[in-house]
């Protein structure tokens, strides 16, 4: 799925390998929605941007959805800037929980070659029995 700009939905089955590609084995099915009924909607905090209603609905659930917002009253995912911030921030939150509890390398944490060796010490991952 790839939404661009909140007017244009693309939505299917693309699979790359040769079954696919050879087309005598495998079918793909995709559909491109072009959104023409527009809405306006605040795009940082303050500018006001067109957009195309059901595709900009589509984002907006789909990432309340991936974030676990249950509230449908909730707007913080209608500006998509504020609402890639949001995503950003419990992306950055998973990727620390996730390294505390599994140790895993590579790691964000790990810049230069030096903290890289340190913590491949640290992790025994790597290590068979």
């Amino acid at each position: 799925m790839m939404i661009v700009d909140d007017r244009i939905a693309i939505v299917g089955s693309n699979n790359i390998n040769d079954r696919s590609f050879l087309g005598d084995r495998d079918s793909e099915l995709a559909i491109v929605t072009v959104d023409t009924d527009e809405i306006a909607i605040p795009v940082n905090k303050d500018a006001i941007y067109s957009v195309g209603n059901a595709v900009h609905n589509l984002r907006v659930r789909l990432w309340k959805e991936h974030l676990g917002i249950t509230d449908v009253e909730d707007e913080s995912m209608i500006d998509p800037i504020t609402a890639a911030d949001i995503m950003h921030q419990v992306a950055c939150k998973n990727t620390e929980i996730f390294e505390t509890v599994f140790g895993c390398i590579p790691s964000n944490r790990l810049r230069v070659w030096d903290d890289f060796m340190a913590a491949r010490k640290e992790n025994t991952i790597h290590e068979s029995s």
